[in-house]
């Protein structure tokens, strides 16, 4: 077996919503197809859907299952997230004033019917690394459980540093392997912005051992869409995927 093929997938996670990990799971998804594997992506819960012709979607499921479908043209977006709710807010908190149980083991079980069919996944965070399923459980929780390498997605704005920085720490004090991190620039591209990819680039790797694996450049006309493949495509042009094989 070759290299490559001994990846078993990583745990994409961003500083704050609306960072670019949908763009980056999708892309990161596309990039393993074409090392050859069988890839598809997967979201624990997502809060905040749209209707089309009366029925709930989520843009984010949207653009995972049109990555997927590569790999597995029969997904649904049941089978990639087991937990839809409707309210853009924090999942705890929707779950709450819903009475809907955001269970770990039932996450783990949805992963694991995906991890049998397929040679990678690519499971997507919602909002930020330490945000609450519950009063006692977090997302975190459910990275530690699965045990994949970590992917930190920094959206590119003014406070980004100190949010990277406070994601980094989170990550290894539960003693998780972050594998690297994507540079998603969700602002135009200034001086200071600019300023801050060196910088974050010079720390993560002199100071924890993390390489950047992508730049993503400036993409704001499709911020609040879901993406097309060759939106996808262009985005994993972006991505090294030699640092992707472990």
């Amino acid at each position: 077996m070759s290299k490559a093929l001994q990846i078993r997938g990583y745990f994409v996670t961003g500083t704050d919503t609306g960072v670019g990990k949908t763009l980056v799971s999708a892309a990161m998804i596309l990039k393993l197809q074409e090392l050859g594997l069988k890839t598809c992506g997967f979201k624990p819960v997502v809060a905040g859907m749209s209707f089309r012709n009366g029925q709930p979607f989520s843009d984010d499921l949207e653009t995972l299952l049109l990555s997927s479908h590569h790999s597995s043209p029969h997904l649904t977006a049941d089978q990639i997230c087991p937990y839809h709710l409707i309210d853009p807010a924090a999942p705890h908190l929707v779950a709450k004033k819903t009475h809907i149980e955001l269970d770990l083991e039932k996450i783990q079980a949805a992963y694991q019917i995906l991890r049998s069919n397929h040679q990678a996944i690519i499971v997507e965070g919602a909002g930020g690394f330490l945000v609450p399923l519950s009063d006692t459980t977090s997302i975190a929780d459910f990275a530690n459980l699965i045990q994949l390498p970590i992917i930190l997605v920094v959206g590119i704005k003014l406070g980004c540093i100190n949010h990277a920085l406070l994601t980094v720490e989170a990550i290894q004090k539960r003693g998780l392997n972050l594998a690297g991190w994507v540079s998603n620039q969700i602002e135009p591209s200034s001086e200071y912005l600019r300023m801050n990819i060196d910088y974050l680039s010079k720390i993560l790797v002199n100071d924890y051992q993390t390489p950047i694996i992508g730049n993503i450049p400036y993409m704001g006309h499709l911020m609040h869409n879901t993406y097309s493949v060759r939106d996808l495509n262009f985005a994993s042009t972006y991505l090294d995927a030699s640092l992707l094989i472990y």
